[in-house]
């Protein structure tokens, strides 16, 4: 068996794992039956307000350990079920910026990454 891909793949599997119906998974989520089941096909992604449950479910984090600045900032605000918008807000900022940190195009300022490190636990280093 290949190691999963997507947060359906990580989901199943767990779920296979632990003997449980998509009913008793979506329950300790907090999500419909039917959503998980989507999300194990493919054919929808979760949102990011349900992904501290999801990876509470799991047990684990299912992203790579070694990102870019960007990614691991993406990587720690998905993880808080927090939106872009969510963390701008917090930090007077626009989402817009928090987009380019996030895709690389742009690093936060020396002045902002002591208050991502507070907000979320993220170093731009």
């Amino acid at each position: 068996m290949r190691e999963p891909r997507t947060w359906g793949e990580h989901l199943r599997r767990q779920r296979i794992l632990r003997a449980i119906t998509q009913r008793e998974s979506a329950n300790e989520i907090g999500a419909a039956e039917e959503t998980i089941s989507r999300w194990e096909t493919g054919e929808r992604c979760p949102g990011v307000r349900l992904l501290p449950k999801i990876i509470a479910f799991l047990g684990y984090c299912p992203y790579e350990p070694a990102a870019p600045v960007g990614r691991r900032l993406a990587i720690a605000r998905e993880a808080l079920g927090l939106t872009r918008l969510d963390v701008a807000r917090c930090l007077g900022l626009n989402d817009s910026t928090i987009s380019r940190w996030e895709s690389g195009q742009r690093r936060p300022p020396a002045g902002y990454r002591q208050r991502l490190l507070a907000l979320i636990g993220i170093l731009g280093e």
